[in-house]
């Protein structure tokens, strides 16, 4: 599991011929990094004299926030299975029309799963954003650069993730399927930006 490895590991493994991981576990670390920032202000911020009024806030933002790294985390490893999903599925036997169908089939499947991992990445990305905005405007203003940081983060691994989401619904034959996933990231893009803009 990749959150179990030593940086230096982690990014030797990164930096490879493995396509995994890649950009969507990058995304996930990216995001569960501004988990971690978030909660790093409200920590600052708890139990402040100056700051007491907000305290429930923070209270909240670091339970929340300490859910969120640990769910990331987790979905470092997900982004990776389902990409090699599908490259088990390219993987198939090909030799007769009903292998070549099972493997379009698998293919299929694979790709649709490869997609929802880094949407899943940028929906949770997006719940993140809302609580560093937060952290930005109530929190420790010694430690406003960090909860800024935590924002950049966020913009950058929901980036990431559509990168993804994108290079995957090139292949997917689902219309009904791309045209949602393309509708819902529209939305929760808009939802970002308002907070990333605030």
């Amino acid at each position: 599991m990749f959150k179990d490895k030593k940086v230096s590991e982690f990014l030797d493994q990164l930096a490879s011929d493995s396509p995994t991981p890649g950009g969507g576990t990058v995304a996930a670390l990216s995001a569960s990094l501004a988990a971690s920032l978030v909660s790093m202000v409200a920590s600052l911020s708890i139990g402040k004299k100056k700051y007491m009024e907000h305290d429930e806030l923070y209270a909240e933002t670091i339970e929340k926030m300490k859910q969120y790294s640990e769910k990331f985390q987790s979905m470092m490893d997900e982004d990776a299975a389902a990409f090699d999903g599908v490259m088990d599925a390219f993987g198939m036997p090909k030799k007769t029309p009903e292998e070549k169908e099972a493997r379009k089939e698998a293919i299929q499947k694979g790709l649709k799963i490869a997609t929802e991992s880094p949407y899943n990445t940028a929906a949770n990305v997006v719940d993140v954003a809302e609580y560093a905005r937060k952290m930005v405007e109530y929190g420790n203003k010694n430690a406003v650069s960090d909860a800024s940081c935590a924002l950049e983060l966020c913009r950058a691994a929901f980036n990431m993730a559509m990168e993804n989401v994108a290079i995957n619904i090139d292949s997917i034959k689902d219309e009904v399927f791309c045209e949602e996933m393309r509708k819902k990231c529209s939305e929760m893009e808009q939802k970002l930006n308002a907070y990333l803009k605030a």
